[in-house]
């Protein structure tokens, strides 16, 4: 055998011996760093297909790798603490960040090291005790129930570590829920995420004939892991307040005249686990416009009082204004329209009320055509009644009753403004 072809097979066995390594001089793979000296940086690794990057973090003597995902491409916000390697102090320190591709085509390419400051971890408060509140639909909390109600709970929980146990007893003093929920996953001890559950009360609790009164009672405790204890309580209005205001327009024709009033009339209502309502309410109005002037002198203003009556079944108000007290608005009374929720006869005012008895609302148009004191008139009155549920109990108070109100006296000019 010749020479040349003993050196040319010694070559090709050399080059096969001899350790293979990617083709880092045609790669496309960028690893870079970015930041302002802290301990918040930017990564961002293009390029890099088929690889697999983490990070080398150097710190106070200690360093550790920590991944950071498969490529070709990533941008990464990146923070690290103190505590992810095991430092405890209360002084900052020196920091590195070196990418490293540690599986692929590029492994053991690198970027360059960026330098910047850790420092100390903020002070984490000892073990907060838990929290815990009650849910439920479509009567939550603070809202009116009436027997028969069907009042469906539902329990949250939630501490910085571990809920361990959850206790709920309803009105009657019973225990409807113990319970001691599964410890939640394996947590990091320098980014703990919490721990939350959530529990249904496995019966739903029935509004009895005769609920207690004013108000249903549930409570709650919730038991972390450090053997904190927080109350929660839910109560429903047997008895409620609820309060309100309707925003009349007041309309009077006679011959030769219109005029317009505005009403604004605030109601409290009580009601009960019976049917009936009670309440008041106070009417207020600006002055009354006439198209031919107001000849409304004795008309001072005064609030109308009135005593409210009337049914609730838990979805609709049945209403009815009788009025105690009318005074120097006597004349604004019978020429603004609002002697229409009484007059010719008590009118019924209807409202419907929300799922969650929270909120009622209804509209009242009343008109009523006629002879007023000798003379052809027409009389409207139309708007809204809106009311909202529920308020500490507190029975109305009963307003003092005034003497017979009549809407006109011979004895006095026309309050139309018309001739007689």
């Amino acid at each position: 055998m010749q020479r040349s072809s003993v050196v040319a097979i010694l070559g090709w066995i050399l080059l096969l011996l001899a350790p293979q390594t990617g083709n880092t001089q045609g790669s496309s793979c960028q690893l870079s760093i970015a930041g302002d000296g802290s301990s918040s940086a930017s990564f961002d690794i293009s390029g890099c297909a088929g690889d697999t990057v983490a990070v080398v973090v150097g710190a106070g003597g200690n360093q550790k790798q920590f991944p950071i995902g498969p490529g070709p491409d990533l941008s990464v916000p990146y923070n690290i603490s103190q505590c992810d390697l095991d430092i405890s102090g209360d002084r900052a320190v020196g920091l590195s960040y070196t990418l490293v591709v540690i599986s692929g085509p590029d492994k053991g390419k690198a970027s360059t090291t960026y330098t910047g400051t850790l420092n100390p971890d903020p002070s984490r408060p000892g073990d907060a005790p838990p929290t815990i509140s009650f849910d439920s639909w479509p009567h939550p909390p603070g809202s009116y129930v009436r027997p028969d109600d069907a009042i469906a709970l539902t329990v949250n929980a939630g501490d910085d570590v571990a809920v361990t146990e959850v206790k709920v007893t309803d009105p009657d003093g019973k225990m409807v829920l113990d319970k001691r929920p599964p410890p939640p996953p394996r947590q990091s001890k320098c980014h703990p995420r919490g721990h939350s559950v959530r529990l249904e009360i496995p019966k739903p609790y029935i509004v009895p004939e005769n609920p207690p009164v004013p108000v249903i009672r549930f409570t709650a405790v919730a038991r972390d892991s450090a053997g904190h204890e927080t109350p929660a309580v839910a109560e429903y209005f047997t008895v409620a307040t609820w309060n309100g205001l309707m925003l009349l327009d007041g309309k009077s024709t006679v011959p030769n005249n219109d005029c317009d009033a505005k009403w604004r009339v605030d109601v409290t209502l009580k009601t009960t686990p019976s049917n009936e309502v009670t309440g008041t309410a106070e009417a207020r109005h600006p002055p009354v416009s006439c198209s031919k002037g107001y000849a409304g002198s004795r008309d001072t203003g005064d609030v109308i009082a009135f005593a409210v009556t009337g049914t609730f079944d838990g979805k609709s108000f049945t209403l009815f204004f009788n009025a105690t007290r009318i005074g120097g608005s006597s004349p604004a009374w019978g020429i603004g329209g609002l002697h229409l929720l009484q007059l010719p006869s008590p009118a019924p005012i209807e409202l419907k009320a929300d799922s969650a008895r929270q909120h009622a609302d209804g509209r009242i148009n009343l008109s009523n055509p006629g002879n007023v004191e000798g003379k052809n008139a027409t009389s409207a009155l139309s708007g809204t009644i809106n009311l909202q549920c529920c308020f500490s109990e507190a029975p109305p108070t009963a307003l003092p009753k005034s003497s017979p109100l009549f809407l006109g006296d011979d004895n006095q000019p026309d309050r139309f403004g018309g001739d007689r």
